[in-house]
C-alpha cells in the first residue's frame, strides 16, 4: 500500500506541467526535501516512473525512466568506488596504526574536531 505522503507527492507531479524541484515539491504536501526523495523511491517501487533530474522531478515515459536508470547506476557505481577507497585507507591507517603502536604515538585524525579551532 502507498503511503498518504507518496500519494500526495503522486497527486501533485500528476497536476504539473513542468518538473518540480524537492524543496519546492516538499513546501506543497509538508514533508521534508529528504522525506520526497524518499517518496519518489516508494512510488517507483510501486511502479510510478517518477524521474529526477537537475530540472526537477517528474512522471517521465520510458525514455525518460531509461536514462534516469543509467544516471541513477553511474551514480551508483562512482559510490561504491568511493566505498571501495575508503576501505583501502582504513586498511592503511590500520596497517600505519599496527606500526606506530610500538612507537607509543598513535595516529591522529587529519579532520579538526567539531567545535575545534584551527
Amino acid at each position: 500500500m502507498i503511503s498518504a505522503a507518496a500519494t500526495a507527492l503522486l497527486q501533485l507531479l500528476r497536476a504539473l506541467v513542468e518538473p518540480i524541484v524537492d524543496r519546492e515539491a516538499a513546501d506543497h504536501i509538508n514533508v521534508s526535501q529528504r522525506e520526497v526523495i524518499d517518496l519518489a523511491d516508494e512510488l517507483l517501487a510501486h511502479g510510478y516512473p517518477v524521474c529526477a533530474a537537475g530540472r526537477g522531478r517528474w512522471l517521465g515515459s520510458l525514455r525518460d525512466l531509461l536514462e534516469y536508470e543509467r544516471v541513477t547506476r553511474q551514480r551508483a557505481l562512482r559510490i561504491l568506488r568511493r566505498c571501495r577507497h575508503i576501505r583501502q585507507c582504513i586498511a592503511k591507517l590500520q596497517q600505519d596504526q599496527t606500526l606506530f603502536d610500538d612507537c607509543g604515538t598513535g595516529l591522529q585524525s587529519v579532520a579538526p574536531r567539531k567545535g575545534a579551532s584551527a
